[in-house]
């Protein structure tokens, strides 16, 4: 069905609003439609319009979800509320909300967003710990310093009584490295799951000291989500002090009782890509 001939929508002049709160811009936009029969007319014929003609030959553009604000390219349309004005029959008012869509472009008009919605806002936090370990050897070769990784015995001073190991606290930092994406930049999960687990470079730490834990990924905006990189640095490069068996399942021991021979193991294989979000 056809609009009516007298079909008009009019943007009220006092029906403009802005306000911004913590990074978080909101602005409204009202509208009225006069002479539309109901409301699925209202949305399907009057939102959206690039140029609607009244009966007066004036013209107007109405938005419809995503579009963004005729002022601020910064602020998409995200949802409208619409009601019959109170007494009328055919009339209707719209009142449409725009929100950040935490695009940082150049160029695109005022951002209201500086905070952690800002597409490229980056963010560091990081905590020290210690880890319980069981060692053979104080003051060991370091594992990455050995001639033949997992073969060598890692030197040191003798730690064990008679082959049982005792307990020092390993040092370790918790790093978490948070960006804020574009939807588009958010896909490389994959790559995130294959990283897991492994080994690698990270600025002013040894190489193959930072474990990548995995990544978080949450959506704080209309077309933005912020990734949280966990990564985990630790002293002795994530190697564990392992003693050699004999044939019998026992350690040898030398002539002052301690373990003969102990060597790194890794269970962390390093990575030959750069780590996700270095």
């Amino acid at each position: 069905m056809s609009l009516q001939a007298t079909a008009t929508i009019l943007e009220a002049n006092d029906g403009r609003a802005l306000s911004v709160s913590a990074g978080q811009a909101t602005a409204t936009r009202e509208f009225f439609f006069i002479d539309f029969r109901d409301e699925e007319e209202v949305v399907l014929d009057g939102f959206g319009q690039a140029d609607f003609s009244n009966p007066d030959s004036t013209s107007i553009r109405t938005p419809k979800v995503g579009d963004y604000h005729p002022l601020f390219r910064n602020l998409v349309a995200v949802k409208y509320s619409l009601t019959k004005v109170p007494g009328s029959l055919e009339h209707w008012r719209a009142v449409w909300t725009y929100e950040n869509n935490r695009k940082r472009s150049a160029n695109q008009g005022q951002d209201f967003s500086l905070g952690p919605e800002g597409i490229g806002f980056e963010e560091f936090n990081a905590r020290t710990m210690a880890k319980p370990m069981l060692v053979y050897r104080f003051n060991p070769i370091l594992y990455g310093d050995l001639p033949a990784e997992g073969g060598s015995n890692i030197g040191g001073d003798p730690a064990d009584a008679a082959g049982q190991p005792v307990t020092i606290f390993r040092r370790q930092f918790e790093i978490t490295f948070s960006q804020t994406l574009e939807a588009q930049e958010t896909k490389n999960i994959r790559s995130y799951s294959n990283a897991t687990g492994t080994r690698g470079d990270f600025p002013d730490f040894d190489s193959g000291s930072v474990l990548y834990m995995g990544a978080d990924i949450s959506r704080v905006g209309i077309e933005s989500y912020r990734v949280t990189h966990k990564y985990l640095w630790d002293q002795f490069k994530h190697a564990e002090q392992v003693p050699v068996y004999n044939a019998a399942g026992q350690c040898d021991l030398d002539n002052d009782g301690h373990v003969d021979v102990v060597r790194w193991v890794q269970p962390f294989q390093s990575s030959p890509f750069p780590l996700p979000g270095v």
